[in-house]
């Protein structure tokens, strides 16, 4: 059986989980606020459940598990040029990191599971060509 390369539960003080590089000075910009997710090349903004309902899982992915659960609310390519994810709470802006094989292009899906606003998260990454070592 796979397992993530990480996983852990948030409080999302604002209903939203910050995925992105660790180096980046990117930041999406939201049209409406109602989005689902808030895109860019170095970090994404992912809505969740609020607090107030209880904790977010998230699970961070190198390959997709046997069975994919939920609904997919991205596919993109993110550019990881440290080398390492940031898994955060947007109140918490140093979060939980994780260092993947090789800095560089990763595509990224994610994965969402819950109703009306979702209480997992995942995020499955896999390199793209031309990535650079870490």
């Amino acid at each position: 059986m796979r397992r993530p390369l990480w996983a852990d539960h948030f409080r999302a003080q604002y209903a939203l989980i910050s995925i992105r590089d660790l180096g980046t000075t990117d930041n999406p910009v939201a049209g409406t606020g109602e989005e689902e997710v808030v895109f860019s090349p170095g970090k994404v903004y992912v809505a969740t459940r609020p607090d107030v309902d209880g904790d977010v899982r998230v699970e961070l992915w190198a390959e997709e598990p046997d069975a994919l659960r939920g609904r997919e609310v991205l596919n993109a390519v993110m550019e990881f040029e440290s080398g390492i994810v940031c898994v955060a709470d947007p109140v918490d802006p140093d979060g939980e990191t994780v260092r993947l094989p090789r800095a560089g292009r990763w595509r990224t899906r994610v994965r969402v599971q819950g109703e009306p606003r979702p209480h997992t998260v995942s995020v499955f990454l896999r390199q793209e060509d031309g990535g650079h070592s870490a």
